[in-house]
């Protein structure tokens, strides 16, 4: 992936975040915190292939998932405390 390409995903990305289809954070019954999010490009379809990266803001811990065909992607944090960037 070019660095031109993977700034265009980054953009659309806080786009997205700005426009409120933001990344959902569950907290799952084992105490871990899951965050699930689909990335689309600019004509609206699924990107497969992105490396999404969340960190913890009290841990700075990164941890990081590929999208697949349909876009999406999971992360979890296991004992989560759930702020992320």
């Amino acid at each position: 992936m070019t660095l031109r390409r993977l700034c265009s995903f980054v953009a659309l990305f806080v786009g997205l975040l700005l426009l409120g289809a933001s990344p959902r954070i569950a907290s799952a019954q084992d105490g871990a915190d899951i965050i699930r999010g689909k990335v689309i490009g600019p004509d609206s379809q699924p990107v497969n292939g992105v490396i999404v990266t969340a960190t913890s803001v009290s841990g700075n811990v990164s941890r990081r998932a590929r999208t697949g065909r349909d876009g999406r992607f999971t992360i979890a944090f296991p004992g989560g405390d759930g702020d992320y960037f």
